[in-house]
């Protein structure tokens, strides 16, 4: 098993190309998010002459074709950093476009809306980052990102520590860190925290999972050798500590983040 880390522009490129044809098969979780960032979404909507949307991240375009059935007046716009991704986006929106969020190749006060759905900790998290980003808003726009948060996939870091291995699992940020990002657009975003949780065979199956997303590849460990004989050791804390009827569960903690920006 090799890694990345999350500024690891080249690495986050190539394995979520990879993972882009079975993608939808995969992202239960991912939907879930989706659904609920567009429930938060529409009511920002209302009165609003006319709407353009960006989604940052897009993945195959699931946003696109989602909110698509409430809101079909809306252009919607979407990148990725993955080629694959990209591709598949584009057959069901031709509004698409490959970029890193980093370095968007658009003009500033485009956009009524900026959503983004489990993307941005690929990224590097920064002040500079949502002072970009919010550039790109129109006055009175919205910006909705979901986060994965400090406690998502607790259940695996603890697995892992317990027999002496760094966790296969990037540091989450905690809803503190991620407020205290948001000093400098003048604003103070709503959070809220949903919890979700997945179901897996075992230790191998949620590992396998990660890869079919194309996010297999978490962090850069330092002399973490994962034999099999570890893993079978990690996989045997998992199951006797959190197995339920023959699977276990996988705790996902996502934060969806609103800001208005100023008229």
């Amino acid at each position: 098993m090799t890694y990345f880390a999350p500024n690891d522009h080249i690495g986050i490129q190539t394995q979520f190309s990879r993972a882009a044809a079975m993608y939808d098969n995969h992202c239960q979780i991912g939907k879930k998010v989706i659904q609920q960032n567009i429930a938060y979404l529409l009511p920002t909507c209302t009165n609003m002459s006319e709407v353009t949307i960006l989604d940052l991240g897009c993945g195959t375009g699931l946003f696109a074709k989602e909110i698509q059935h409430h809101l079909n007046t809306a252009t919607i716009y979407q990148c990725d950093i993955a080629p694959s991704m990209a591709s598949e986006a584009f057959n069901h929106n031709t509004n698409t476009f490959i970029a890193d969020i980093h370095q968007l190749p658009i003009r500033k006060e485009s956009f009524t809306h900026l959503v983004s759905h489990m993307a941005l900790q690929w990224t590097h998290l920064s002040e500079e980052l949502f002072t970009q980003l919010n550039s790109y808003l129109k006055p009175g726009g919205h910006a909705l990102f979901a986060f994965p948060t400090q406690g998502t996939l607790h259940e695996l870091s603890e697995s892992f520590e317990a027999i002496g291995l760094k966790p296969p699992v990037n540091n989450f940020i905690s809803n503190q860190k991620l407020t205290s990002l948001f000093s400098c657009i003048n604003t103070i975003p709503t959070i809220s925290e949903h919890h979700y949780t997945s179901h897996h065979a075992d230790i191998i199956d949620l590992m396998r999972h990660f890869k079919s997303l194309g996010a297999n590849h978490l962090y850069t460990p330092s002399g973490n050798m994962l034999t099999k004989q570890k893993l079978g050791k990690a996989n045997s804390y998992y199951i006797n500590r959190y197995g339920n009827n023959k699977t276990i569960n996988a705790s996902w903690n996502i934060s969806f983040v609103q800001w208005r920006k100023a008229q």
